[in-house]
């Protein structure tokens, strides 16, 4: 048993792999320089690896007693000296464009780990497949991990672990632990033994051919959510053509809540038809074709009771109480679907003159001045797109509800914690405020460029939604639910030199009740010259 330690940022030369200080630079230059064996644990340090791990070509087998673990670390507590981040692997190329093929073969999946066994994975990353524009029509089987069918004595096990932009992300694996799956065309897990507490958003069947998922949120399956999968226990589910779906007539789903899909469940005919018992529904169109189904419990907006070809046995609809969520869940949901880790693709791709069918222009009926967090729209460095954007002039819109800045948090500025925002942009940082208590925030500001025109501001506001009087205030073309304007103070950075701190002040006066503030640092000037940076934050 031995212990190796890769690292992209800082493995390099001639290293044994044996420390955190020799490193090896890619797991490729790890199997190439060692032999694995039962029991061996590598450790992989933040960083982009655009690289394929082939276990089935190496042959190494772990045992039940001592598994080979491959560990990601995020937190770099076995890296000292290296920036802690994800730990990331992906078939796109350097410009982050998504790896096409028309064929199903060793090199579309990030990791090949058939006819092995007894491999764990913790904490990585997995991206960067998609389908060939030269063969539409084919359906390209990209894994983040390809295994062996799913036979429990394979061990292959996944932990803690991230898929997204894949078609079939976790392929043929034993099991899938505290992983999360979004944007996976086809299927998030497919032919996985079974699925544990796992987020999976959208694709075609983000639940393939399973034996058994529990405890799991999936949402927004473009065909089914669950897909002939044996066993569905205590799941969440939201939106969907489909809830559950199943051939087989010894599938069961139970104490599972469905929300918002065009239909709960649904069996292939009426002798192969699927079970659920112990469930509850909300707002779905209907609840069963070809399903038997007992004991589900239904709620508010339920477009329709009604069950083709569905027998239940006792108490097969029973109304209970709605369930409700706040608007301030939903307004997080909405927040949390703008993409972060990579937007290039988004930026600076709108624009005021659309293509029509007829002919013509199209009146835009929005002034379009902010997005849906309140951040100003056409912010942000240009980037290189389809429509010819770059340099340092001023950027379109982005696409979506999102705008996006160039941000980037580091501790290089004098051993401060500082953010830094490139070009213009927004660093948005939510201040909680108690009823009947005043704020003053200071932080230190400064700006980068001799062309900057435009200072850098601090910004004390209200945070958009929430809601403290019935009074509508317009602002910016906005409506704000607020008892006074969205903007409770801002500050501009004085004129001076550039890479000079000065200490800017905000403050509120006292808040009628509990309320959320908002701080901002708006980094006014557009073109990658121009950074303004915050760091030394002091709320009181």
């Amino acid at each position: 048993m031995a212990t190796y330690y890769v690292s992209a940022t800082t493995g390099a030369g001639s290293p044994d792999g044996l420390t955190a200080a020799t490193s090896y630079a890619s797991v490729t230059a790890l199997m190439s320089g060692r032999t694995l064996a039962a029991g061996d644990v590598i450790f992989i340090a933040p960083g982009t690896y655009r690289e394929q791990i082939d276990c089935a070509a190496e042959g190494v087998t772990g045992t039940e007693a001592a598994p080979i673990r491959w560990i990601g670390d995020p937190n770099c507590e076995h890296f000292p000296g290296i920036q802690p981040g994800i730990v990331r692997f992906t078939l796109a190329n350097a410009d982050e464009v998504a790896r096409e093929d028309d064929t199903f073969a060793t090199h579309d999946r990030i990791i090949d780990i058939r006819n092995v066994s007894h491999h764990y994975f913790y904490n990585f990353y997995f991206d960067g497949g998609t389908g060939d524009s030269a063969n539409p029509d084919d359906h390209q089987t990209f894994a983040g991990i390809y295994g062996n069918q799913s036979t429990t004595e394979d061990e292959i096990k996944v932990f803690n672990c991230h898929f997204q932009c894949l078609t079939r992300a976790a392929l043929d694996i034993t099991l899938v632990e505290d992983c999360t799956f979004i944007a996976n065309g086809y299927a998030g897990a497919y032919a996985v033994g079974y699925v544990d507490r796992c987020v999976l958003i959208g694709g075609y069947y983000p639940v393939f051919n399973c034996e058994e998922v529990a405890n799991s949120v999936i949402m927004g399956g473009g065909n089914m959510n669950v897909y002939n999968t044996s066993a569905t226990i205590n799941c969440t589910m939201l939106g969907g053509r489909i809830g559950l779906y199943s051939a087989n007539q010894t599938d069961h789903a139970w104490n599972n809540h469905v929300v918002g899909t065009g239909q709960v469940m649904q069996g292939s005919n009426n002798t192969s038809r699927m079970w659920m018992s112990g469930s509850r529904i909300d707002g779905n169109y209907m609840i069963a074709n070809k399903g038997i189904y007992n004991r589900v419990e239904y709620g508010g907006g339920m477009s329709a009771l009604y069950d083709q070809n569905a027998p239940g046995g006792e108490n097969v609809k029973v109304a209970k109480p709605m369930c409700l969520w706040t608007q301030e869940q939903v307004r997080e949901m909405g927040k949390l679907a703008g993409p972060v880790l990579l937007n290039h693709g988004l930026k600076g791709l709108s624009t005021d003159s659309p293509l029509l069918k007829t002919g013509g222009a199209y009146t835009v009926f929005s002034n379009m001045t902010t997005d849906i967090t309140g951040k100003p729209r056409a912010m942000g460095i240009p980037f290189s797109s389809s429509l010819g954007i770059c340099g340092d002039e001023a950027s379109n819109r982005d696409v979506g509800a999102f705008e996006f800045s160039q941000n980037d948090v580091s501790a290089s500025l004098n051993g401060m914690v500082t953010m830094s925002i490139e070009g213009e942009g927004q660093f948005v940082i939510p201040v909680g405020v108690a009823s009947a208590s005043s704020i003053t925030i200071s932080a230190d500001v400064k700006w980068e460029s001799a062309t900057m025109t435009q200072k850098p501001q601090l910004i004390l506001r209200q945070a958009p939604g929430e809601y403290t009087s019935s009074v509508h205030l317009s602002q910016s073309g906005n409506y704000w639910h607020s008892g006074s304007a969205l903007e409770l103070c801002n500050v501009t950075h004085p004129n001076g030199t550039t890479n000079n701190w000065e200490t800017l002040t905000v403050s509120s006066s006292t808040v009628p009740g509990d309320t959320q503030l908002e701080l901002v640092l708006y980094s006014r000037n557009t073109g990658s010259a121009s950074t303004s940076s915050l760091a030394n934050i002091f709320i009181r």
